[in-house]
């Protein structure tokens, strides 16, 4: 029998290397994490503060913090409001951390994951800043 999608997520975060394994479950798991998908083509910030895609920084973060898994979720939620970000903002994600609280709560109805989940990506995307 073949795990579903939170199920495998869990796995991902739960493994030595997250962020490696981020843009593969995005592919295999299609709208799951929502707006994910395009992360890859919304730049991380501006040159100054950040290199690269949002894409590339969360798989980053997720990297860094490998070993703890709420840790590496946490790590994905706290820039997730900059995958709400308008396009004529960019590079700039100004206040993309109350933007988060729709993405993250979407995430976890996805995955179905509990309130535990909710609560610590909620706080990872509020108080980040």
């Amino acid at each position: 029998m073949s795990l579903s999608p939170g199920e495998n997520f869990v796995k991902l975060i739960k493994s030595s290397r997250p962020g490696d394994g981020l843009p593969e479950f995005v592919v295999a798991c299609p709208g799951v994490l929502t707006l994910l998908e395009k992360a890859r083509d919304i730049p991380a910030g501006p040159k100054a503060y950040h290199s690269g895609s949002v894409l590339i920084h969360l798989a980053r973060c997720m990297n860094e913090t490998a070993g703890d898994h709420m840790a590496v979720w946490m790590a994905l939620c706290h820039d997730s409001g900059k995958l709400t970000t308008p396009a004529s903002m960019l590079p700039h994600h100004y206040n993309h951390e109350s933007r988060g609280e729709a993405v993250i709560k979407i995430w976890v109805k996805n995955l179905g994951l509990n309130e535990r989940f909710l609560n610590a990506g909620l706080l990872a995307a509020e108080e980040h800043m």
